[in-house]
């Protein structure tokens, strides 16, 4: 008994249930029959356009750049090798002009030296009147213009012939003359002449000694062998004695 209750609650949910399903399809089938049908539209699609290749692009960029660069470089390169050529040139030009510079240099200290070697012009020096009655000495002739060089020069020469006759005046500068064949300097003084010898400056003939000695002697009559006379051979014609037959003395 209970078995057909049960069945019979069961078989009646089961028709509601489907008359509820039944009830809701049917209303919704209603509602879509209602709407209008959508027609369908052309969807419109564009091709893609063809272009370039991008990496060709860079590469051909690349190498426009590259090839620039390239041509700079050179360019650089080549200024570069000039400017070297024009620094060599200008520093050959200066070597030659440092070599120009020391050979006038030296040039100018050989000249300088040759001027200090040879004796300075003695200072021009009053000329005072020369004793008529003082015996001269035998002529002299000057030496050789290219002489050697004395140990004696012409300024000491005429220092020695002022200190042997102290309170002279120096008439000219002294001259280089053979003297009996002696190299010797002749100082003109106004007490008279003297002779030094080139090489030792010793004190070959001393004519204002004489006059100094002679003149308390000689005071009324005069030298008249005091006359110097030069040849051509530079030696005395007495053979380097006086007329009076008497040699020089120091």
């Amino acid at each position: 008994m209970q078995q057909r209750t049960a069945l019979a609650i069961a078989a009646a949910i089961t028709v509601f249930l489907l008359i509820v399903i039944g009830g809701i399809a049917a209303r919704v089938t209603n509602q879509v029959a209602a709407l209008p049908t959508p027609t369908p539209q052309p969807i419109a699609t564009s091709l893609p356009s063809p272009t370039a290749d991008p990496l060709a692009a860079v590469q051909a960029q690349v190498d426009q750049r590259d090839a620039a660069y390239q041509q700079r470089l050179a360019e650089a390169n080549t200024r570069i090798e000039q400017a070297n050529g024009q620094l060599g040139q200008a520093y050959q030009t200066q070597k030659q002009l440092e070599a120009k510079l020391n050979d006038a240099y030296a040039q100018q200290r050989a000249l300088a030296q040759l001027l200090e070697a040879q004796p300075a012009p003695a200072a021009p020096q009053p000329v005072a009147q020369v004793d008529a009655q003082a015996p001269a000495p035998a002529a002299a002739q000057p030496a050789a213009p290219a002489a050697p060089a004395y140990a004696v020069s012409a300024d000491q020469a005429r220092d020695i012939a002022l200190s042997t006759v102290p309170g002279a005046q120096l008439l000219r500068a002294p001259e280089l003359v053979s003297f009996e064949g002696t190299a010797a300097y002749e100082v003109l003084l106004d007490a008279g002449t003297l002779y030094i010898d080139a090489n030792s400056g010793q004190v070959l003939f001393n004519q204002a000694a004489q006059q100094a000695a002679s003149q308390p002697a000689s005071s009324g009559g005069g030298g008249g062998g005091g006359e110097r006379e030069r040849e051509d051979g530079g030696e005395h014609e007495d053979g380097g004695e006086h007329e009076d037959g008497g040699e020089h003395e120091d």
